[in-house]
């Protein structure tokens, strides 16, 4: 058949970055090999299951799932079988390219077509996992009963019985499933895709950061995550009051992290809350996971605006835009580049609309169980309403957040954003 040579790809506006940013862990192909009955479908099963309690976004291609559809004209001679591999091998390229954890489970016993599934994908896309199982096992196991068939003649060309089984010579992961349960297998599978830096490891290795300008939501930020099983850190020096009825959840020493940064240790598996100016101050030698908050440029104006009518200044819009526009640019392009830091950006506005969905991409963001019920539940959108028409007058500010408005500015001047 000759190759069509006017067929070209065509480019999604939605890059795999994009998808990788929005899931919370990147894409990857996770292909496990071996005999049949070695235990590859259990394990890819159980390994589904436990990345997708954990918010990933999974697939699992099943040797005996795809024949019944996609592959279902293919045989089991070499040439069908080579043909059923370059189609699968095909598929997971494209579900890697998306940002998608895919786990192909399958028996592919030539060596050749699996070095061919990993040419095709980019360095570190293709993870060989051996399902290692001695033969003798695999037909005590037997639970289709096909190495009955295979050793009687009913079945010709029976991988390990008349049809050889090339075992990988350096895959990334080798599970021997004579000597470890399948549950033991996910989890050096997990642990293992966590080195690998493609999903999070588990919470303890992190520390969460609620982050954004002032008034962009970060308190309400803090309650979610609080409400959802997380545990924050703060002193509740700073009083609710009638900006803030249900608390700040501020602490203290955040204020000095370029001096002290002897209580970080001890903020691993929980949250606080920073502002964004003073994220760069925090150490390297941490892992930072940061939900970044976003609001209306007109609102965030607006509450300056107040703050300077109450010091008795004026303001000039056009310059604070410029000001705030510019920190956020910069602030995004600086977190782009930092290794110890992971960026979920949400949006104000959408929290309060669909608590819901923004609770459910907290929990994949961060890649553990979260109670999404309770996380919606404490968005009032009474309290968090839309407040860029309020005056001056509708609220008196406190000594708390003059001495705040007072630090960010020393820092904007210190950054050379004033």
């Amino acid at each position: 058949m000759d190759r069509p040579h006017n067929v070209f790809w065509h480019q999604a506006d939605i890059t795999r970055e994009d998808r990788e940013r929005a899931n919370g862990h990147k894409g990857v192909t996770i292909w496990l090999t071996g005999l049949s009955a070695s235990g590859k479908s259990t394990i890819a099963v159980m390994l589904e299951k436990k990345l997708f309690e954990r918010g990933c976004h999974t697939i699992v291609l099943d040797g005996d799932n795809i024949r019944h559809g996609l592959n279902k004209n293919l045989g089991f001679g070499k040439e069908d079988r080579e043909e059923n591999i370059r189609r699968i091998a095909e598929l997971a390229k494209l579900f890697t390219s998306k940002g998608i954890i895919n786990i192909a489970a399958f028996i592919s016993p030539y060596r050749a077509d699996r070095d061919m599934a990993r040419s095709i994908q980019k360095e570190g896309d293709f993870l060989e996992v051996f399902i290692k199982c001695p033969i003798g096992v695999c037909e005590e196991r037997d639970p289709k009963g096909l190495y009955k068939k295979a050793r009687a003649g009913e079945i010709k060309g029976y991988t390990g019985v008349d049809d050889p089984y090339e075992e990988p010579r350096a895959p990334e992961l080798v599970l021997e499933t004579d000597k470890l349960t399948p549950p033991e297998c996910v989890d050096k599978v997990i642990k293992f895709l966590a080195q690998r830096k493609i999903i999070h490891a588990p919470e303890m290795d992190f520390i969460t950061i609620v982050s954004g300008l002032p008034r962009t939501g970060t308190s309400m930020m803090m309650k979610m995550l609080e409400a959802g099983g997380m545990s924050v850190v703060t002193d509740n020096a700073r009083q609710a009051d009638i900006d803030n009825p249900e608390g700040y959840y501020e602490f203290e020493k955040v204020k000095e992290i370029k001096e002290d940064i002897s209580w970080l240790a001890g903020a691993q598996g929980k949250a606080f809350k920073m502002v964004s100016m003073l994220l760069c101050d925090l150490p390297k030698d941490f892992h930072f996971k940061v939900v970044f908050m976003e609001r209306d440029i007109d609102e965030m104006l607006a509450s300056q605006r107040k703050m300077l009518d109450r010091l008795g200044k004026e303001a000039d819009a056009a310059e604070y835009e410029a000001m705030y526009m510019r920190h956020l640019s910069e602030m995004k392009a600086w977190l782009s580049g930092q290794p110890n830091f992971d960026v979920l950006y949400m949006d104000y506005g959408e929290v309060v609309a669909f608590p819901h969905e923004n609770a459910r991409k907290l929990a994949r963001f961060f890649g553990k169980s979260l109670d999404i019920e309770k996380m919606a539940s404490v968005i009032k959108p009474e309290l968090y309403r839309n407040r860029a028409g309020t005056t001056a007058a509708a609220n008196v500010k406190s000594q708390a957040e003059a001495e705040e408005d007072e630090l960010i500015k020393d820092r904007l001047k210190d950054l050379g954003y004033i």
